[in-house]
Protein backbone atom coordinates (compact mmCIF):
# COMPACT_ATOMS: atom_id res chain seq x y z
CA UNK A 1 0.00 0.00 0.00
CA UNK A 2 2.83 2.44 0.78
CA UNK A 3 4.26 1.86 -2.69
CA UNK A 4 1.00 2.98 -4.33
CA UNK A 5 0.77 5.94 -1.99
CA UNK A 6 4.23 7.19 -3.04
CA UNK A 7 3.36 6.71 -6.73
CA UNK A 8 0.15 8.71 -6.40
CA UNK A 9 1.91 11.50 -4.50
CA UNK A 10 4.64 11.66 -7.16
CA UNK A 11 2.07 11.81 -9.98
CA UNK A 12 0.14 14.58 -8.24
CA UNK A 13 3.32 16.58 -7.69
CA UNK A 14 4.25 16.21 -11.38
CA UNK A 15 0.73 17.35 -12.39
CA UNK A 16 0.89 20.51 -10.27
CA UNK A 17 4.35 21.39 -11.56
CA UNK A 18 2.95 21.74 -15.08
CA UNK A 19 0.12 24.13 -14.10
CA UNK A 20 1.16 27.79 -14.35
CA UNK A 21 0.56 29.74 -11.15
CA UNK A 22 -0.69 33.32 -11.29
CA UNK A 23 2.01 35.27 -9.46
CA UNK A 24 0.85 38.82 -10.25
CA UNK A 25 -2.54 40.23 -11.10
CA UNK A 26 -4.95 40.17 -12.66
CA UNK A 27 -4.74 43.86 -13.41
CA UNK A 28 -7.25 45.99 -15.29
CA UNK A 29 -5.99 48.66 -17.68
CA UNK A 30 -6.90 50.71 -20.71
CA UNK A 31 -10.51 50.98 -19.61
CA UNK A 32 -12.54 52.46 -22.45
CA UNK A 33 -16.23 52.78 -23.22
CA UNK A 34 -16.41 49.48 -25.08
CA UNK A 35 -13.22 47.62 -24.13
CA UNK A 36 -10.99 46.68 -21.20
CA UNK A 37 -7.51 45.12 -21.18
CA UNK A 38 -6.65 42.51 -18.56
CA UNK A 39 -3.10 41.41 -17.73
CA UNK A 40 -1.43 38.95 -15.35
CA UNK A 41 1.86 37.16 -14.81
CA UNK A 42 2.41 33.42 -14.40
CA UNK A 43 5.48 31.48 -13.28
CA UNK A 44 5.53 29.30 -16.42
CA UNK A 45 4.13 29.78 -19.94
CA UNK A 46 0.49 28.96 -20.57
CA UNK A 47 -2.57 30.03 -22.50
CA UNK A 48 -4.55 33.18 -21.65
CA UNK A 49 -8.30 33.24 -21.09
CA UNK A 50 -10.65 35.86 -19.67
CA UNK A 51 -14.18 34.80 -18.84
CA UNK A 52 -16.63 37.62 -18.18
CA UNK A 53 -20.31 38.41 -17.86
CA UNK A 54 -23.04 40.46 -16.16
CA UNK A 55 -22.91 38.60 -12.82
CA UNK A 56 -20.48 36.39 -10.88
CA UNK A 57 -22.54 33.32 -11.77
CA UNK A 58 -22.87 34.23 -15.46
CA UNK A 59 -19.32 34.37 -16.85
CA UNK A 60 -20.70 33.18 -20.19
CA UNK A 61 -18.42 35.18 -22.52
CA UNK A 62 -14.71 34.58 -23.10
CA UNK A 63 -11.64 35.70 -25.00
CA UNK A 64 -8.78 33.22 -25.29
CA UNK A 65 -5.23 33.37 -26.65
CA UNK A 66 -3.65 29.95 -27.09
CA UNK A 67 -0.04 31.07 -27.62
CA UNK A 68 1.84 30.14 -24.41
CA UNK A 69 3.28 33.10 -22.49
CA UNK A 70 4.11 34.21 -18.95
CA UNK A 71 2.94 37.85 -19.32
CA UNK A 72 -0.70 37.60 -20.35
CA UNK A 73 -2.48 40.54 -21.98
CA UNK A 74 -6.05 40.10 -23.22
CA UNK A 75 -8.25 42.85 -24.63
CA UNK A 76 -12.00 42.32 -24.28
CA UNK A 77 -14.06 44.34 -26.75
CA UNK A 78 -17.71 44.91 -27.71
CA UNK A 79 -18.67 45.91 -24.18
CA UNK A 80 -21.38 48.41 -23.21
CA UNK A 81 -20.40 51.84 -21.83
CA UNK A 82 -20.84 52.51 -18.10
CA UNK A 83 -21.50 48.83 -17.37
CA UNK A 84 -20.23 46.53 -14.64
CA UNK A 85 -18.62 43.27 -15.74
CA UNK A 86 -17.54 40.35 -13.59
CA UNK A 87 -14.47 38.44 -14.72
CA UNK A 88 -11.82 35.88 -13.95
CA UNK A 89 -8.60 34.98 -15.72
CA UNK A 90 -7.57 31.41 -16.46
CA UNK A 91 -4.19 29.95 -17.39
CA UNK A 92 -3.56 26.24 -17.73
CA UNK A 93 -6.89 25.40 -16.13
CA UNK A 94 -6.11 27.45 -13.00
CA UNK A 95 -8.63 30.26 -12.48
CA UNK A 96 -8.36 33.44 -10.44
CA UNK A 97 -11.16 34.47 -8.09
CA UNK A 98 -14.02 36.40 -9.70
CA UNK A 99 -13.60 40.19 -9.63
CA UNK A 100 -15.57 43.06 -11.16
CA UNK A 101 -14.72 46.19 -13.10
CA UNK A 102 -16.64 48.81 -15.04
CA UNK A 103 -16.32 50.31 -18.50
CA UNK A 104 -15.94 54.06 -19.00
CA UNK A 105 -19.01 56.26 -19.15
CA UNK A 106 -20.42 57.51 -22.45
CA UNK A 107 -18.76 60.64 -23.82
CA UNK A 108 -21.90 62.75 -23.34
CA UNK A 109 -22.33 61.79 -19.65
CA UNK A 110 -20.70 63.97 -16.97
CA UNK A 111 -18.63 62.16 -14.35
CA UNK A 112 -16.40 62.77 -11.33
CA UNK A 113 -13.20 61.00 -10.42
CA UNK A 114 -10.59 60.97 -7.69
CA UNK A 115 -6.87 60.53 -7.93
CA UNK A 116 -4.29 59.44 -5.39
CA UNK A 117 -0.64 58.51 -5.40
CA UNK A 118 2.15 57.12 -3.29
CA UNK A 119 5.59 58.72 -3.52
CA UNK A 120 7.15 55.85 -1.52
CA UNK A 121 8.82 58.44 0.68
CA UNK A 122 10.29 60.67 -2.03
CA UNK A 123 10.18 64.24 -0.81
CA UNK A 124 9.58 63.29 2.82
CA UNK A 125 12.06 64.91 5.19
CA UNK A 126 12.69 61.57 6.91
CA UNK A 127 13.51 59.73 3.67
CA UNK A 128 17.13 58.62 3.72
CA UNK A 129 17.36 56.59 0.50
Amino acid sequence: MAKWHHTIVALLAMSFESIPLIIQGPQVGNVEQTSITFSWLTDTPGDSRVEYGPSPSSLNLAVQITTPRVWHVVKVSSLSPNSRYYYRVITGGLASPVYWTQTAVSRDRPFKFGSFGDSHGWGDSDYSG
